[in-house]
């Protein structure tokens, strides 16, 4: 069913997988944070996003097992610092400013 829904996506919009995975774990994290009202300095949109990858993986890794007999740890690893690469940084610039602003506060 999630390879499914995967082939749907990728074929309905034509990006290559790097893109979909940037583009799907920014939109977990903006999704969460607002679903949650959570500040983008909060932990839990970050996790969320880190969650629905390592599922996405353990998925590619079931696939790849049956199909290949072996995994493919390397992509696994790529595709993760691809899709965790922006909520990474929204949240340290969110972590970083708000310490700026209660420096500049007290």
């Amino acid at each position: 069913m999630i390879e499914a829904l995967k082939d749907l996506v990728r074929h309905s919009t034509g990006l290559p997988d790097p893109a979909l995975h940037a583009l799907i774990g920014l939109a977990a994290y903006l999704l969460t944070a607002l679903l949650f009202r959570r500040s983008f300095r909060s932990l839990l949109p970050w996790c969320v996003a880190l969650g629905l990858q390592l599922i996405n993986e353990m998925a590619d890794m079931t696939r790849d097992l049956s199909l290949y007999g072996d995994i493919d740890v390397r992509g696994t690893i790529g595709d993760t610092i691809i899709t965790m690469f922006l909520p990474t940084m929204i949240l340290v610039i969110a972590r970083l400013r708000a310490r700026e602003l209660a420096r500049e506060s007290s």
